[in-house]
């Protein structure tokens, strides 16, 4: 995407394309990667999809759901009857656990903590049983 805004940059203003939507998988993009695709394609709303080859699509930052992304990090949902995520400590207790359509809320972690974000995808017989 950014090579191909970089691309547009260099054409003439009357050669130049307008994409509005943007959808995406991969790393998140930082706040001034997503301003540079809006001020040279016109973009008006990025959202991004995570999952994995194994188990598809889990979780979605849709900007109307999750708010503009102001700062380096990108606000993810999910459905819990599909998902469970947990942040677990070094120790391997569970720090924070997602209920509900929304995540794992970050006040939850003790500050400067470390730790891993799991994600677990439930087997399609599990599915509508949580």
């Amino acid at each position: 995407m950014l090579q191909f805004a970089q691309h547009v940059s260099t054409l003439p203003e009357h050669e130049r394309v307008t994409i509005r939507k943007i959808i995406y998988t991969s790393e998140p993009l930082l706040p001034a990667r997503e301003k540079y695709l809006q001020s040279v394609l016109g973009v008006e709303t990025i959202a991004s999809i995570y999952g994995s080859a194994e188990a598809g699509p889990c979780f979605a930052s849709p900007p109307a759901k999750t708010g503009v992304q102001t700062t380096s990090y990108r606000e993810f949902v999910f459905d819990k009857t599909i998902v469970v995520v947990e942040i677990v400590g070094d120790d391997g207790t569970v720090i924070a656990n997602g209920g509900g359509l929304g995540g794992v809320s970050m006040a939850l972690c003790p500050p400067l903590g470390s730790g891993k974000w799991e994600g677990t995808t439930l087997p399609e017989s599990e599915v509508g049983a949580a």
